[in-house]
């Protein structure tokens, strides 16, 4: 078990894409800047990585830099696999996860420490606004409304957009978090959906897509994967 610190933030990564090392660099000096004060530490989680990935470099990055943890397994077990591996690698007053690239901007992290601080709440949940949705690609928008029709009427969710990939928890929200099962990208409705249960209490945290972000289409393969992780929750109680 790592040491206790103020917040961990966790970065899931698979196959990064080209001139990933200059973002991270990039991010760890906007953390150090929007976290001054606070004990933080950035734990990445290599979800077992087979190209653009370079252990020896992330390893030396993580001696250099107080604030970076590496973590790694050899075999893909998914976002939500990588997530949970990383929550159960830590120990924090705060937990936020993220995606690697940071979709929506450097400051979102920190408003999302903010408010699970000040308003002492066990959950955070962001809910993209509309102009994300201008931008995503065709077959994404649709799965995503559909989904948010889903959690609304068979869920009983308040919670409609449950994918933005950001996340704000406590203590609490971390323990049910590491209850879940599911292991793909709809790891996040079984998540909110055993912490409303739970009755951990909840806010939003409207959040805007960062410029230049680009997004792309699910193949058929994603989505038939998707849709069975789906029907496998809601087939819960």
């Amino acid at each position: 078990m790592e040491r206790r610190t103020e917040i961990s933030i966790i970065l899931p990564l698979y196959n990064p894409h080209e001139g990933w090392k200059e973002s991270l660099h990039e991010a760890l000096a906007n953390m150090d800047k929007l976290f001054i004060g606070v004990p933080y530490q950035i734990v990445i989680v290599n979800d077992g990585s087979t190209k653009n990935i370079d252990d020896d470099f992330l390893k030396r990055l993580a001696a250099k830099h107080k604030g970076l943890i590496y973590l790694a397994y050899p075999n893909n077990k998914g976002k939500g696999g990588a997530v949970r591996f990383g929550l159960a690698g830590v120990q924090s007053d705060y937990y936020i996860y993220s995606d690697f690239d940071f979709p929506f901007g450097y400051q979102a992290i920190r408003e999302a420490y903010n408010v699970l601080k000040t308003n002492r709440i066990g959950l955070v949940i962001a809910k993209r606004d509309a102009h994300y949705y201008r931008i995503l690609p065709f077959v994404r928008k649709v799965l995503s409304r559909s989904l948010q029709v889903i959690n609304y009427f068979l869920t009983g969710f308040k919670v409609v957009d449950t994918q933005a990939g950001l996340k704000g928890l406590n203590e609490e929200a971390k323990a049910v978090f590491l209850t879940t099962k599911t292991t793909s990208f709809i790891f996040e409705v079984e998540f909110i959906k055993k912490a409303i249960k739970k009755g951990i209490p909840y806010q939003y945290l409207e959040v805007r897509p960062k410029e230049g972000i680009q997004l792309t289409n699910f193949g058929m393969v994603t989505i038939k994967k998707e849709l069975k992780s789906l029907l496998k929750i809601l087939s819960r109680k």
